[in-house]
């Protein structure tokens, strides 16, 4: 395990020329995986030629089909060597003969000892060896220093206490959160993007009849009421319906209530959501979502959306929504992309369709934005919108793109019993 995505791409790159200068023959029985996987991505994405040679790479944004495909290929032994994100942490039941952990990072910040545990036990198959092999390897000065070995490979596994999360002891954060409900204003905190929801459910919690409420108790017991009065002023003024408020607390409080408020000043035509949308209309209805949200305002974290991306999204959701296979998607990106810039390793460069790095890259940028910005960021505000649109137009609120996006079609004959 290796950092992340860019990190695990330069390790497989690098391995499989390795297998090649060292005359290392491909894997006939794996070219009908391989073959799988330029049909469903695309003809020139690398982990097809990987897989040739019995090397995978394995991240949290690859299409759950083609993960599971991985996983099958790699627990029966078709795949020999599997080059992962933190990926193995999230749930993915992967065991090996030999784990190599080359940072003691997840992300920015360093492995907690349970998670560094959680990883130690992959290694090791059940019913094929008595025990497995962990290495640290230690090939670059910033990563496994003393420090990291004394939390992490020193700490004692047996005696891992584990709090909920909101359980703030340190007294730089209580006041940041404080901060952050008093002001709206997360300015240059750190991890902000926790703070903002758990002061949002703090302000929520507020505002709910019952007070016998876990974060409640725990900011009373705790010495900290001010935190609660501070929540408590914050929501005065804001009057709209709690039943929506508790369903979206992903999507900041004034955020909600701002849209909420420009919505009821707009007309229906300005509001509705057609059933057929055009690329032009998805685009127009992103730039309002953006505007009433005040979307950038409150964004919070690396993975934000972002206004100048709209046209980029606006190409994603209208082709998902059509029910275009990944492969046709993928296609249309490229397209979307000649003579425009990509990010490589965190630099701008000018995106080629001939180089496979680049290729890959863009793929896995857009499997990413898929799953991330449509079907999860994008998909909330739609949701909500809709929601509003529900309440204020009373039950009149058109088409629900939300439910577009999780079915990934909008065909009539999906939404037959839905349309007036």
């Amino acid at each position: 395990m290796r950092g992340g995505i860019e990190s695990s791409l330069e390790r497989t790159r690098s391995f499989i020329n390795y297998l090649k200068v060292n005359k290392k023959k491909t894997k006939p029985l794996n070219l009908a995986i391989s073959s799988e996987i330029r049909s469903f991505v695309h003809d020139n994405y690398e982990l097809a030629e990987a897989i040739n040679y019995g090397v995978a790479f394995h991240f949290g944004n690859l299409p759950q089909s083609i993960r599971d495909l991985i996983e099958h290929h790699f627990k029966i032994g078709n795949i020999d060597y599997l080059f992962c994100t933190s990926t193995l942490l999230e749930g993915v039941n992967l065991p090996a003969r030999s784990v190599f952990i080359l940072t003691h990072k997840k992300g920015p910040n360093p492995l907690e000892s349970v998670d560094f545990w959680n990883l130690a036990g992959r290694a090791g198959r059940l019913s094929m060896e008595l025990s497995g092999d962990i290495f640290c390897i230690r090939d670059d000065n910033k990563f496994w220093n003393k420090k990291a070995v004394d939390n992490i490979l020193l700490s004692d596994k047996n005696n891992i206490s584990l709090k909920p999360s909101f359980y703030i002891e340190d007294e730089k954060r209580l006041s940041d959160l404080h901060q952050i409900i008093t002001t709206g204003k997360t300015g240059d905190i750190k991890n902000a993007e926790f703070l903002r929801t758990l002061g949002d459910m703090i302000r929520i919690d507020t505002m709910r009849d019952s007070k016998e409420l876990p974060l409640i108790s725990y900011f009373q017991s705790s010495g900290k009421s001010e935190i609660l009065l501070s929540a408590e002023k914050s929501t005065e003024n804001i009057t709209m319906p709690m039943n929506i408020l508790l369903a979206n607390s992903h999507i900041a409080i004034d955020s909600q209530y701002h849209a909420f408020k420009k919505i009821k000043s707009l007309s229906v035509n300005e509001l509705k959501l057609s059933w057929q949308p055009t690329y032009e209309e998805i685009k127009e209805k992103l730039n309002l979502i953006f505007d009433i949200y005040q979307v950038e305002k409150f964004a919070t974290g690396r993975e934000h959306l972002y206004l100048n991306s709209i046209p980029y999204y606006a190409v994603l959701l209208f082709q998902w929504i059509r029910g275009n296979s990944l492969q046709e998607i993928i296609s249309g990106v490229i397209a979307y992309k000649k003579n425009k810039s990509i990010y490589i390793k965190n630099t701008s460069v000018l995106f080629d369709s001939e180089n496979p790095a680049h290729l890959t890259a863009l793929v896995n940028e857009t499997i990413k934005d898929i799953e991330l910005r449509v079907g999860y960021q994008l998909q909330n505000y739609i949701s909500h919108y809709c929601q509003l649109l529900n309440y204020v137009l009373q039950g009149n609120p058109g088409a629900n793109w939300s439910q577009f996006i999780e079915f990934g079609s909008n065909e009539p004959v999906v939404w037959h019993g839905f349309v007036e």
